[in-house]
């Protein structure tokens, strides 16, 4: 089958009453179309449909603020369109290496196929435009990132890490490390003003299945006893204390009252140290 081909620039698009996509092409120059749409096809995987031109300080349509097409019409006249590139979108997009891929879409935002095997996804807070800030996920060999505005994540061979903008972070350790620095591997450390477990116990150790008491509870509990003993302490003063004609008389109470108290100050103390801010002891010890 003969086929006349050229390459042109998109008019227009629109749905068929059978639902199927047409494109107006400028068929008779001057961008002016002068023909109906015609059928449209697609690379297999990729549907696009192009959008309608910008226009000159005239009003006419701008060939440098349209689409293109492929235009393949047929010894009958019958004509087949394929989209191609829109050279607005195309100047929103960073250059390409030798050997990429994009696939994108008139906004700006795209997925890239790297030379080295890793694969982005790319938008920014406004859609694409790249007066925005840049939402981005890296898939790589090596690893994956998400970078954003509120915050970054990354999962690759030094463990897993989150951080929120200006808020908590989130650091799961992998490393492997030799002797003595293999204390500090396998690591999870969470840092923010307050962190919050909800659980009765939480298991801890080498020891597989041993539940113990969360730590804060334990701390809390000691306070309460510290201060129930205070309590205790200035009853049995108030109570058994006195005088008689040679003086004062030294009250029961008070030899117990002083360690007492200075328990729980040291507690408080404990419990109020920096890197401590919520005010409750924050590792789990196994028995």
């Amino acid at each position: 089958m003969s086929m006349r081909w050229e390459i042109g620039m998109a008019m227009g698009s629109s749905y068929d009453e059978d639902g199927y996509l047409g494109i107006q092409y400028d068929g008779e120059g001057e961008q002016d179309s002068g023909v109906d749409p015609f059928e449209t096809h697609a690379i297999a995987g990729v549907y696009s449909r192009p959008m309608d031109p910008g226009v000159d300080e005239n009003g006419n349509p701008d060939p440098k603020q349209a689409a293109q097409v492929l235009v393949g019409i047929e010894a009958s006249g019958k004509g087949h369109i394929w989209p191609m590139e829109d050279p607005r979108v195309v100047a929103l997009l960073p250059a390409a290496q030798p050997g990429e891929r994009f696939f994108y879409g008139d906004t700006g935002a795209f997925i890239r196929f790297h030379i080295d095997g890793a694969i982005s996804f790319y938008t920014t807070d406004q859609g694409g435009n790249p007066a925005g800030q840049k939402v981005a996920m890296r898939l790589a060999p090596d690893g994956w990132s998400v970078d954003a505005p509120w915050g970054r994540m990354t999962f690759d061979g030094n463990g897993f890490y989150i951080s929120v903008a200006g808020g908590p972070t989130f650091d799961m350790s992998a490393m492997s490390l030799p002797a003595p620095l293999d204390q500090i591997s396998s690591s999870i450390t969470m840092q923010a003003k307050s962190i919050t477990l909800d659980a009765a116990s939480v298991d801890a150790g080498p020891g597989a299945g041993t539940s113990q008491p969360l730590v804060g509870v334990t701390a809390l509990q000691q306070v309460l006893a510290a201060l129930v003993g205070v309590i205790q302490g200035i009853s049995t003063t108030l109570t058994t204390g006195g005088t008689s004609s040679a003086g004062p008389v030294a009250i029961p109470g008070a030899a117990a009252v002083a360690p007492l108290v200075q328990t729980l100050q040291t507690l408080i103390a404990t419990l109020s140290a920096p890197g401590n801010p919520v005010g409750l002891a924050t590792s789990v010890t196994s028995t």
